[in-house]
Parts: C-alpha cells; sequence; structure tokens
C-alpha cells in the first residue's frame, strides 16, 4: 500500500478501527483517524526501526516516543558497565550501573565479591591484578571496630574516603590523621590517631560484624610516641 492509499484509510475511518494492512501484528483499537495515521506512518510507510548495529529488536516502534526510551534504555552511551564474560548478551549490551553489573555478576556468573574488608567489588578472575593494583593499596585501618575486621589494602585516597564517610571524620582532621600514618611503617590508621578529635564515630560496615570498638584511651598507652 502506497502513502496516498494509507492516507485514504485513515482519513475515512470512522470510529474506533484496527489496522487493515495485511500482516500487521499491531493489536490495538486506534480510536481516531489521527491515531490510524501515525500508526500506518510509523510502522508500515516509514518503520521507525532501531538503527543501534546490534539491536535483537528490529519491529517497528508505533511512536516517536517509544523508540525513544528503548534506546535510552537500550543503547545510550552510559551504558558503560560490560559483562567481561564473552560469550554473555550482557556483554553486548552492558548495564547503566555498576551495581546491576555486580549483582548480574553474582547472580548469572556465580562471581564472588572482592575479598578485601570495605570493598564490595564483585570481579572475574581475569581482573583481579588490575582491580587490586588500581583499586587496593598499602594502608590499612584499625580504627574502632576496623581493628577486628579482614585487612582492606586502602589507598591513600580511599583510606582518606572511608575516614571522613565510616568515621565521620572532617577534612581538616583527616589531613592530620593521613600525615601521622604515613608516617608509620604499618601504614594504618589506629585509635590513637583519632583520639584527639572531639567527635568520631566508629565504622558502621565493621561495627554489625559484632566486633567490639576499640576503646580509644587504651589505645593512647600503645602509642609509641607517648612514652
Amino acid at each position: 500500500m502506497d502513502a496516498k492509499g494509507a492516507h485514504s484509510v485513515s482519513s475515512g475511518a470512522q470510529g474506533p478501527r484496527r489496522c487493515s494492512v495485511a500482516n500487521c501484528k499491531s493489536k490495538e483499537t486506534f480510536k481516531t483517524p489521527g491515531h490510524l495515521a501515525r500508526h500506518m506512518r510509523n510502522v508500515h510507510l516509514q518503520p521507525l526501526i532501531c538503527a543501534h548495529p546490534r539491536c535483537k529488536h528490529q519491529k517497528p516502534f508505533g511512536r516517536q516516543s517509544d523508540l525513544d526510551r528503548h534506546v535510552r534504555s537500550k543503547h545510550q552511551a552510559e551504558r558503560t558497565y560490560i559483562c567481561p564474560v564473552n560469550d554473555c548478551p550482557s556483554h553486548l549490551n552492558g548495564f547503566p550501573r555498576r551495581d546491576k553489573l555486580e549483582k548480574h555478576l553474582r547472580g548469572r556468573h556465580a562471581v564472588p565479591r572482592c575479598q578485601y574488608s570495605h570493598c564490595s567489588a564483585t570481579v572475574v578472575d581475569e581482573d583481579r591484578p588490575s582491580h587490586f593494583t588500581s583499586i587496593h593499596g598499602p594502608y590499612e585501618c584499625a580504627v574502632g571496630s576496623c581493628a577486628s575486621a579482614p585487612v582492606s589494602r586502602f589507598t591513600n585516597e580511599r583510606l582518606r574516603n572511608h575516614l571522613r564517610n565510616h568515621h565521620k571524620s572532617t577534612s581538616d582532621p583527616v589531613e592530620t590523621v593521613m600525615c601521622r600514618v604515613e608516617g608509620r611503617a604499618d601504614m594504618t590508621a589506629h585509635d590513637f590517631h583519632v583520639a584527639h578529635l572531639s567527635a568520631w564515630a566508629d565504622c558502621s560496615t565493621c561495627s554489625s560484624r559484632g566486633g567490639p570498638a576499640t576503646n580509644a584511651d587504651d589505645n593512647n598507652a600503645n602509642d609509641p610516641r607517648t612514652h
């Protein structure tokens, strides 16, 4: 059917109608001639097909807004978190957020979380070396309940963020603490590093494991700098 024939069908429609094009799979009943004309244009005359080269959805969309929503949810650039398993469909499609990818890896591929404390990343075997190199480092936290937790292997910046976010230490005290930590052989933040602060919190992650928070005053006695 050409454009002229399609227009005559739509303009002659009276009341709700179904599409009369042979083999049209639409089950929709169009309430107005305009709705039918839009269907004819978008599905049969100038089909709204997704132009993404790897898209498996080859059916025309009835409305431009439907195609736009499909592109946003399936192909937009922010879907950059790609499954590293080559034969997985999500290796091509990807995910819009890292947590979605990590949930997929744990559920679909049984990939475990990172072995270190305070790291929730899900890491496949081939990515472990690069993960440890880029995310982890030589720093540790032994403040409060963190003292009884497994090792964390923080980088300098991640330990700073940990002290701010988990122990509620403000920026200036963090700088002071880090200067002291960087001068230690064990590169570890201890209770005596925060004992002088007016306020600091125990780590919610480690305290939820049931490990008792260490008393900062008791640890002052063990600080070699106080003797």
